[in-house]
């Protein structure tokens, strides 16, 4: 039996990191944002000369 306190396995992350790295690296770059002119945050950056 695990308990709650154990850590995950090496290379095994909770459903809750897994959900969160998914919309923070793939989603949210690609996303139109309103504040932006509803331009990814990507296109933005490079529309500005940030990337």
């Amino acid at each position: 039996m695990s308990s709650e306190n154990e850590a995950e396995p090496s290379g095994i992350l909770p459903p809750k990191t897994d959900a969160f790295d998914y919309i923070e690296r793939f989603y949210n770059p690609k996303r139109g944002h309103s504040t932006i002119g509803y331009m990814s945050p990507t296109k933005f950056e490079m529309k500005i000369g940030l990337a």
